[in-house]
């Protein structure tokens, strides 16, 4: 097996966005730092294939509402994709908790892609993409 795949996220309520992430993806808490002058609250998640770093700034600032709406017109990375093993499974589970979908799935034959986009609470775009129900340059029905 290789190494976990690592993204970081700077959000206003360090638990809240752990236990989202938690619950979402079935990651388990691999440390957790909150120096003693309230400054910061680190949350680091992991599992076989991610490792998230959840962390809560008292001095962060939201990038405001417009820029969280449509993040891709601001220069920068502006959504992080997970493979699932299941993404009607994923789907489900985070239709259950509520969690807010940009798509359905999108069935992309022709590129060989399968995916749904979908925000965490604090409106970070997710691209979560499963195994295609046909293969690369193929129609389905051909």
């Amino acid at each position: 097996p290789g190494v976990p795949q690592f993204v970081a996220l700077s959000v206003p309520d360090a638990l809240a966005s752990a236990r989202w992430y938690r619950d979402a993806f079935g990651l388990r808490t691999l440390a957790e730092i909150k120096p003693a002058d309230g400054a910061a609250h680190v949350i680091i998640l992991t599992s076989d294939a991610l490792l998230v770093e959840i962390l809560q700034l008292r001095a962060a600032k939201s990038p405001g509402k417009d820029s969280v709406k449509q993040p891709e017109l601001t220069h920068g990375i502006f959504k992080v994709g997970f493979h699932v093993p299941d993404l009607e499974g994923a789907v489900a589970k985070l239709r259950a908790m509520k969690a807010e979908f940009d798509t359905g799935i999108i069935d992309d034959a022709e590129h060989g892609l399968r995916f749904v986009l979908l925000r965490d609470p604090d409106g970070n775009y997710i691209q979560l993409f499963g195994k295609p129900k046909t293969p690369h340059g193929t129609r389905p029905g051909s």
